[in-house]
């Protein structure tokens, strides 16, 4: 049951299921306790780590689990969606929580936008939220046309990119220095970062097999496109340090010549701030570094058999930017950057508007 609806202090159930959605998140759950209201944050590590990091010790943050939400009482939920096996029981919690009481789904990314879908292609009933927040029109356009009701999308832009933009130059030299000196690395070697994410041999709703492996990983076999990318940069700059951020499938060292870097050891700024050029396909990782002026490389054109759907991107999402935002490396860093000012004000309006029409459940 949910709680009395108000304009002002009410309760908001905010939860991530991935480290991405928690990144959007943070910026909105500092803004809604800004203004008045109070917020349960309900996440799965490493999200849940960053949220307590970001959004700081005066808010409510617990471990996900779906039974603990049974106790609790809210007005609006806000959620971070991600892919349905990344949670075991994430499409459950989804209509349970929307059975509830209002609901707003913030997409923070382009990727897996069927995620509302179910296999056959349709809507899954009571597995939409109320409302979705969208971070620009190419994705409403893909998720009206998938069947989602005009008046349930509104394009906000991405709170978290907007919060990743307040940094002042003085803050990102700053923390380039503790990264470097957290990780070990001296002031003047040149580190390299790989953006790295899942290639997929199959559908959205299926689960990962064999086939799926990291983008800078070959098949067996093959040679690993890290380790052409390795030879690349120490062409010039002999002493050289790869860093990558690796996808939660991914684990283990290479030998000394790739570090992986995991979020407990540093989050997405320190990885870029510490970072001299970044390699990658369709990561946030990559946008987040041209914003900041960082040369960037695409390896699209290094992978002869990549398609979109390898990625769980649609194939007119990746057309209509001519790969992900842009041709990269360019991607101006200003036009990046008001595309997504006010995010996060519109996503906490997108919520108390939900509070102030007293919206029920139909």
């Amino acid at each position: 049951m949910a709680a009395t609806h108000l304009s002002s202090g009410a309760t908001i159930l905010v939860f991530a299921w991935e480290m991405g959605a928690g990144a959007a998140l943070a910026p909105v759950v500092q803004a809604l306790c800004r203004r008045g209201h109070r917020c349960l944050v309900r996440a799965l590590p490493p999200g849940l780590d960053l949220l307590r990091n970001r959004c700081g010790e005066s808010v409510e943050t617990a471990p996900w689990e779906s039974k603990t939400c049974g106790g609790l009482v809210w007005d609006v939920a806000l959620g971070g969606v991600g892919h349905p096996t990344w949670c075991p029981d994430g499409a459950a919690a989804w209509t349970e929580i929307n059975r509830r009481g209002p609901t707003v789904g913030l997409m923070d990314s382009w990727k897996g936008l069927d995620r509302f879908l179910t296999p056959e292609g349709s809507l899954a009933e009571g597995l939409a939220p109320d409302r979705v927040a969208v971070m620009d029109e190419v994705s409403a356009s893909q998720l009206h046309r998938m069947g989602f009701p005009p008046w349930a999308l509104r394009v906000t832009g991405h709170p978290g990119l907007e919060q990743f933009m307040s940094l002042e130059p003085e803050q990102w030299t700053a923390l380039r220095s503790e990264t470097r000196a957290r990780l070990g690395i001296a002031a003047d070697v040149k580190v390299v970062l790989l953006a790295s994410e899942r290639l997929h041999d199959h559908k959205f709703h299926q689960r990962c097999g064999s086939g799926c492996r990291g983008i800078f990983f070959g098949r067996p076999g093959q040679d690993h496109l890290w380790e052409g990318i390795l030879a690349e940069e120490r062409r010039d700059t002999p002493d050289v340090v790869v860093l990558m951020r690796p996808h939660p499938n991914e684990s283990g060292d290479r030998g000394g010549a790739v570090r992986m870097v995991t979020w407990g050891e540093a989050d997405d700024r320190m990885m870029l701030a510490a970072a001299d050029r970044v390699y990658g396909l369709s990561s946030m990782l990559l946008l987040q570094a041209a914003m900041l002026g960082k040369p960037v490389n695409n390896i699209r054109d290094r992978l002869d058999d990549w398609v979109p759907e390898n990625s769980l991107m649609q194939p007119e999402t990746w057309r209509a930017w001519g790969g992900r935002l842009g041709a990269f490396p360019g991607i101006v860093s200003d036009v990046a950057y008001h595309s997504h000012r006010g995010a996060i004000a519109a996503v906490v309006d997108l919520v108390e508007s939900l509070l102030v029409s007293g919206m029920t459940v139909n």
